[in-house]
């Protein structure tokens, strides 16, 4: 069995395996691609904290909705949150 570390980077090789093989141009290590997916979990959960945020304010007035796209939502999804 592969220590955690190992086995995450392996893992992220694989990922990086099936990304290029789908892509006919772009090459991406998988340095990269872990890089755009934290990016892409940042965003999202400042989205929906946002969106909490502006539902509880206090002071009446109108909600004002979050842009969350399907990204966001499959990005939630997969961290449970």
């Amino acid at each position: 069995m592969l220590p955690h570390g190992k086995k995450k980077k392996k893992i992220w090789k694989i990922i990086e395996k099936e990304f290029n093989s789908a892509s006919e141009k772009a090459f991406r290590h998988s340095k990269h691609l872990k890089e755009k997916y934290s990016n892409l979990k940042k965003k999202a959960k400042r989205k929906f904290t946002d969106e909490k945020l502006e539902i509880r304010k206090t002071g009446g007035g109108t909600f004002t909705p979050i842009l969350v796209t399907d990204v966001d939502i499959a990005i939630k999804n997969i961290l449970g949150d």
